[in-house]
This record gives C-alpha cells, structure tokens and sequence, in this order.
C-alpha cells in the first residue's frame, strides 16, 4: 500500500516550488504597470508619457494619469510579491549575513509598495516612502553585490554581482544628483515649477528610470537563477 501524502505536504511541496517564481513575479507585475499606465498617459498638456522628460511616479498620479489605479496597483502587488522574494533570496545564503539581507530587503521592498499607497497627490508621505526605496536600495544593491562576489556563503555564480554593483552605482548617482532647483526654493515648489513648464530633457527623470529599470532586470535574473536552480534538484 503506498503511503498517503497530506495535504499539508502539499502545500508546503507546492509553496516550495513557487516562491522561486516571486522573483520573476514581481518585476513582470510591475512592468506590466507601468507599460499599461504609459501606454494610455496624457498629461495635462495633452502630451504623451516620454522617459525623457517624465519621472516615474507621474504614472500613477491621480487626476492626471488615465489608468494612475493600474500603476499604482502593480507597485502594491509587485511590491508584495518582491517581498517574499527578497527574504527568499536571503536564505540562500548561510550565516549570519541573511539576517541583514532580508530585513534591508523588507523595509526597501514594502517602501516601494507603499509608493501606489501614496501617489504623488499625496506628495509628503510619497517623498518619504520614495526617499526610503532609494536610501534602502543603494544598500541592498551594495551589500548583496558585496557578498554575491566575495562571499563563500552562497552557491550564486560571482557574475550576479555585477548587475549589483551597476545597479549600486544607479542608485549613488540618483540619489546624489545636483539640484535643478535654484537656492532657498523647497522641494515641492521646484517641482511644480519644474512640471508646469516641462523641458524635453529632465536628466534626473531619466536617471530615475535607469535606476527602475536597472532593479527590475535584476530582480528578474535573480529570479529566473533561482527558479533554474529549484527545478535542477
């Protein structure tokens, strides 16, 4: 008589086997998003979404983007599903260096979730949650990059490292980049004056989107790594 598997059992075989795919997930939901709400954007001017000269978060501003709810949406999904991911891929590695891993990995992760929670109708809060993805992602790329090339405690191929390390240096210059705005005037005033007269080239808008993209192709390789590695055992 052959023994009888639980349903537990199963459940737990069936989680094992999907959660590598949370890397893949969350990156394509995200990406979804954004093509979605990019596609159907027209701005006030009646001008269509260009990375050139449109920063990231204006997808999902209420009132102005068609489809805000869609972008928005991908990021607090995707971003959930990144979560899991990212304390998955801390427990492929051994030590004490997990530990880190995971809980940097969960604070920029649920920041960026909560960047659809907080649109830029609400630009206080969603300054805060962005300024937290960006801070918290430098050093997630950096410490990973680190670990993936000169740790022993992992079985990644040291090459992974290497899209850290660019996107490490995508984060620095981002988050570094010198103000367009004239001395003494705040953040949110610039900004409005930034928009209200849009030049063709913003280079801190494309520089933000190198940073998204950056992460979200390195997310994905990770992912794809990972879920390659599950089906070889």
């Amino acid at each position: 008589m052959k023994p009888t598997v639980s349903l537990r059992s199963q459940i737990k075989t069936t989680l094992s086997q999907m959660i590598p795919w949370s890397g893949v997930f969350g990156p394509l939901i995200i990406s979804l998003g954004i093509l979605i709400a990019g596609f159907a954007y027209v701005g006030i001017e009646g001008q269509q979404y260009n990375l050139l000269n449109h920063f990231v978060s204006e997808l999902g501003e209420l009132g102005v983007s068609d489809l805000a709810w869609v972008f928005n949406g991908s990021l607090i999904i995707g971003g959930f599903v990144n979560t899991i991911f990212v304390v998955y891929l801390a427990i492929q590695f051994k030590g004490w260096i997990r530990f880190p891993l995971a809980i940097l990995g969960l604070i920029a992760t649920i920041s960026s979730s909560l960047v659809g929670v907080f649109p830029m109708n609400y630009l206080d809060q969603h300054i805060f949650v962005a300024l937290g993805f960006f801070n918290l992602g430098l050093l997630v790329a950096l410490l990973y990059s680190i670990v993936l090339l000169f740790g022993k405690n992992h079985s990644f191929p040291r090459w992974l490292a290497i899209p850290g390390f660019l996107n490490t240096a995508a984060f620095f210059i981002f988050n570094n980049f010198p103000s367009s705005f004239e001395e003494g005037v705040d953040f949110q005033e610039g900004m409005g004056g930034l928009l209200s007269n849009r030049p063709d080239f913003i280079a801190l808008a494309l520089m933000e989107w190198v940073v998204i993209l950056g992460i979200i192709i390195w997310f994905l390789v990770l992912g794809i790594y990972l879920v390659y590695k599950k089906k070889a055992y």
